[in-house]
């Protein structure tokens, strides 16, 4: 039973590293999206790729205007981020995902307008630095 559980752990890292490669192939393909709800979308996901110890919150502040993004990419980014975080904290922590509205002000690369701002922080021990 054990080793049937380990092959079938071993055959999903095999299929996410495969997903993964040609996610980073596609084109993007930029789309209006609602991101409360893809983030309730990869809640589920999160939950089961990284695991019971890690405790994962999702916060979005209303209200949110749409995003002009590629949602597979922005799911990537986001799998990729709670895998990293994951391993930062091998004995457990926290993983929080926030999203708001923001209107930055008077920014010299981005026209005015509404955005979405995501903030991804988890309770991981981080990278040294030299």
């Amino acid at each position: 039973m054990v080793s049937g559980a380990l092959q079938a752990a071993e055959r999903a890292r095999v299929l996410i590293q495969r997903l993964l490669a040609f996610a980073r192939k596609q084109h993007l393909e930029s789309r209006s999206v609602d991101i409360k709800e893809l983030l309730n979308s990869i809640a589920e996901l999160l939950h089961r790729t990284l695991g019971p110890q890690i405790e994962i919150t999702i916060q979005t502040h209303e209200p949110l205007p749409p995003a002009r993004i590629d949602p597979n990419q922005l799911e990537l980014a986001l799998l990729n981020l709670g895998l990293n975080a994951r391993d930062a904290m091998p004995e457990g922590g926290a993983l929080r995902v926030v999203a708001k509205a923001d209107r930055p002000q008077e920014d010299p690369v981005l026209p005015a307008g509404e955005y979405v701002m995501l903030s991804v922080t988890d309770t991981g021990s981080g990278t040294p630095t030299a």
